[in-house]
């Protein structure tokens, strides 16, 4: 059932764009220019043997696609490519949510995910006619990318790659943002960008996008939220009942990491703990939000993704905001006697797959474990372990930031991943959660939120 759902979505852009084609002929508009094939739009340089880091062009998968104008990639090395198209700026669809934002990352995912499995997917820098290595976005995460597909051939010729930041203008998905860097396309982006505008595609089409909630917030429970989205991890044909709906509900926080707010609440009488996660977008959030032990009352749109699973997003945690959606802080850390935050207790080997009473929610390891391998990539961590008796467990620990083997002290940064291997660690706090590949499996992880709370035993 929710492969049939997600069938559905991204046909839907397809449709819109045959009926604006159609009202187009019946309107005598000027005639339909196919950009994307115009002969002066291909790439000229060979991908062979090169790399993206070094030379600025690659061959590579797709790890993730994220939303209209981002994705992640991996290369024949496995390295993640973090990947901000260039020259485009799609509505937002995961941290922020617009309309035709779930539109655009439907297009840019039917055309990664095509490339992917039956043909060629590249990526460049913004240069076009000369080896010239990436630079970072704003973020200084993501590379500003040029991505270039053929969605039939596997490792197709450059000369028969189609440059996909200029289709998702075309079909009307995004407006043209900044193209000064890139003046051998950018008289044909905004030609593009017009013709899409006269058109009326997608964005310029003048009525609502299906795809979005116009309407105001529910009440909702966390419990109720977390038993949805349990039932959808186990059950494939499950359709989570809260998805697309915009809910307002109250919880403790356990944490915050990798720009996810995890939320629980915890009944003392029957001793069960439930657990949401809620992305709060790429910006910094004030730490009155994010205090393990805070109770807030919070607004979201709940999504169903297929690449992160459940999760809540579109919130507001502007601290200063007066808006009625705004998240509040209803007791702060230092003053929550009413809901304080339970943290579960577990030996190692009593946490194991497929934990679900604790998922999204704190836990703390009584014992040490050992990691028995570890691997870094771009300043995030991967620890596989064991326990004090060499037993590998059933969870791995996941760091998403750069670690210090000392706190604080930053001429202790941890960068060569076998320095790590073999080295007991105390786990004092960290949130129970997981990860799902790009074959669909399922690994059971702690994410740790704070430097302090895994630290090496000395």
């Amino acid at each position: 059932m929710k492969k049939n759902i997600l069938n559905c979505l991204l046909i839907l852009p397809a449709i819109m764009v045959s009926l604006t084609t159609s009202c187009a002929k019946k309107d005598n508009l000027p005639a339909w220019v196919d950009y994307i094939n115009d002969p002066t739009v291909k790439l000229s340089l060979d991908y062979n043997d090169r790399t993206f880091i070094e030379d600025g062009i690659e061959e590579v998968s797709l790890a993730t696609a994220i939303d209209g104008d981002t994705a992640h990639f991996r290369t024949a090395d496995n390295d993640l490519i973090k990947a901000r198209y260039y020259g485009i700026d799609t509505p937002e669809s995961t941290g922020k949510v617009q309309p035709f934002g779930r539109g655009a990352s439907n297009f840019n995912k039917e055309k990664l995910h095509a490339a992917d499995e039956h043909g060629t997917i590249v990526i460049t820098s913004v240069s076009v006619d000369q080896y010239e290595a990436p630079e970072f976005d704003s973020t200084g995460e993501r590379y500003v990318s040029l991505i270039w597909i053929n969605t039939e051939k596997e490792h197709a010729p450059s000369s028969e790659l189609t440059l996909l930041n200029l289709w998702i203008v075309q079909e009307g998905w995004s407006d043209v943002k900044n193209v000064n860097d890139l003046p051998e396309y950018q008289d044909i982006f905004y030609a593009a960008n017009r013709q899409a505008r006269i058109y009326k595609k997608n964005l310029y089409s003048g009525v609502d996008d299906p795809l979005f909630n116009y309407g105001g917030y529910e009440e909702a429970i966390i419990p109720d939220i977390s038993k949805e989205i349990i039932a959808s991890m186990q059950d494939e044909s499950h359709v989570n009942a809260f998805d697309g709906r915009k809910v307002r509900f109250n919880g403790t926080v356990a944490g915050l990491s990798n720009n996810i707010l995890y939320l629980t609440t915890y009944d003392e009488e029957t001793g069960e703990n439930y657990g949401v996660n809620f992305f709060t977008g790429m910006g910094a959030v004030d730490s009155r939000y994010t205090t393990p032990g805070a109770y807030l009352e919070v607004f979201g749109l709940c999504q169903d993704d297929e690449n992160f699973g459940f999760q809540l997003t579109d919130g507001n945690f502007n601290i200063y905001s007066s808006a009625d959606s705004a998240a509040k802080v209803v007791y702060e850390a230092s003053e929550n006697t009413e809901y304080p935050l339970h943290v579960n207790e577990f030996k190692p080997s009593e946490l194991g797959a497929e934990d679900y009473d604790v998922l999204n929610c704190a836990v703390s390891l009584t014992e040490e474990v050992v990691v028995s391998n570890c691997y870094i990539n771009q300043n995030t961590y991967t620890l596989y372990l064991e326990d004090t008796k060499g037993n590998p467990l059933d969870f791995d620990i996941y760091i998403p930031f750069t670690y210090y083997w000392k706190p604080g002290d930053y001429t202790t940064r941890v960068d060569d991943a076998s320095t790590m291997i073999g080295e007991k660690f105390n786990l004092s706090h960290g949130i129970y959660t997981f990860h799902k590949t790009t074959s669909g499996k399922i690994n059971w992880q702690i994410t740790i939120c704070n430097n302090k709370d895994f630290l090496v035993v000395e």
